[in-house]
Parts: structure tokens; sequence; C-alpha cells
């Protein structure tokens, strides 16, 4: 019974010892606690009058308005003294000129005759009387001349190429304007009856030469026939088709090959 009750007292005493000790350990906590506040309170104040000294707040007293300024009348001008000009004397009438010496008349004289253009027609006169309307550098005008020329010789190279003859594209029929070539032609022949001629086609080199032969043939024909069916006698024309030889320009442009296509007349007889 003494031993649970020394167990039983040495154990409260125990229990005492802990809490003094529990007491004991709180006193510096809470001293510790309250010196960091008031280490805080004091660190506060200190930076508070630091920011206050280093950007102070200054009140500036507001500004007196400005007293409105009083308008300065501009100085007054003195008005300027026209000084009156002395009268410029007046000037001496100016002298007429004198008149000037007569012009002779001159007889105007006659003006200029032009020269007829050499594609414009002109009347050429034909042996009986006869008249045509041909151009000055037209087949007719050259054949004609060869005929009139006693010293013109007959010759097979000799040719003169229609220059209002036209044909249908692509065959042997005459138009209707190369009728009047035709016409002049015919009364050529009539008016100078010994005259026997050949006429010859030719074409430029392009399409089938066997073609181009034949239509040559047949455009130098159909001239001949014209030429018979106005009055001339068959055994006075004859009629040969060249197709592209002999040509007399260059086949590789246009134009040339426009000259090539041609129809051309010799004189075989005179």
């Amino acid at each position: 019974m003494l031993a649970s009750l020394t167990a039983i007292l040495y154990a409260e005493g125990s229990m005492q010892r802990q809490r003094r000790d529990e007491d004991d350990l709180m006193i510096p906590i809470v001293f510790v606690v309250l010196g960091f506040f008031a280490l805080l309170g004091i660190t506060g104040q200190l930076l508070g009058k630091y920011l206050t000294h280093r950007n102070p707040i200054v009140a500036t007293a507001p500004q007196p308005a400005a007293e409105p300024k009083q308008a300065v009348a501009p100085p007054a001008t003195t008005p300027a003294i026209a000084t009156p000009q002395p009268a410029a004397p007046p000037a001496a009438a100016a002298k007429p000129p004198p008149p000037p010496p007569p012009v002779k008349a001159v007889p105007a004289s006659p003006p200029p005759v032009a020269a007829p253009a050499s594609g414009a027609l002109a009347k050429l006169a034909l042996d009986g009387g006869t008249v045509i309307d041909a151009s000055g550098s037209g087949v007719e005008s050259k054949l004609l001349g060869f005929i009139k020329d006693p010293n013109s010789a007959i010759d097979k190279a000799t040719w003169f190429d229609f220059d209002r003859l036209n044909f249908e594209t692509g065959s042997a029929k005459l138009t209707a304007d190369s009728k009047a070539q035709v016409d002049n032609i015919a009364a050529i022949l009539n008016a100078y009856p010994a005259v026997k001629i050949k006429i010859g086609g030719y074409t430029d080199n392009t399409g089938n030469a066997n073609f181009n032969l034949k239509l040559s043939g047949d455009r130098a024909k159909a001239v001949v026939d014209a030429l018979t069916g106005l009055g001339i006698a068959a055994d006075r024309l004859e009629s040969e088709g060249y197709g592209s030889k002999h040509p007399i320009a260059d086949n590789a442009t246009p134009e040339g090959r426009a000259k090539n296509r041609r129809i051309a007349v010799s004189v075989r007889a005179k």
C-alpha cells in the first residue's frame, strides 16, 4: 500500500514538474513575439520618416492672373502731297512718208502647161484617121511606136506588156475592164494591116508548174479569141503560154509575183 502511494505521489510530482517546464518554455516565446512586433513598428516609423524627408510635398501658391494688355493705336501717317508734274511739250507732227514710185505694169505670162502624167490617158492618132485613148506609157503607145519606127527590126525577144488587161482569179476569163485595151489593139491592127503579132502568157512560180503553163496558154488564147471576135484575121495572130518562164521581177515578193503574172505582145511582121 505504501508503495502504491509512493508511486502516485511520484507521478503527481512528475506532472507538476512538466507543467513548470512548459510554463518556463512559453515565457521566452512570448518575449520573442513581442520583441518582433516592437522591432517591426520601429522599422515602419524609420521608413516613413526616410520617405517623407526624401520626397517632401511642397504646396505651390496660385499664380496671379496676367493683366490685360492695352491696345496700342498705330501712329497716324501724314498724307502724301502730290507734286504737280510739268506738262510734256506737244510732240511735233510726223512728216508723211513720200509716195511710192509708180509700179510699171508687166504683162502676165501664160502659166506653164503641165506635161500629162505617163499613166494618164491621151489621144493617139492612127493611120486612116482613127483616134484611140491610151496611156502614154501603155502597151498601145509602145506597140504603135515600134510599128511606125522604120529602124525597129523584128525581134522575137522584144515584148510589150499589157497594162490594163486582167483575168478572173485562177481562170482565163477576161474581166470587163480589159475590153478597152483589147479594142485599142484591134484598132491598131486594123490601121496597119501588114502587122502580125504574137500574144504570150506568163505566171509566177507559185502553185503547180503544169497548171501554170496551161493557164498561161489559155489566157494568151483568150486574148487572141477576143481580137478575132473584133474582126482581126486569125492568120495574123498566134499565142503561146510560157508558165513561170522568163520572169521580169523577183518571185520572192508579192510585188514581183504580180509583175510576172502578165500578158505581152510581140510584133512578128509589119
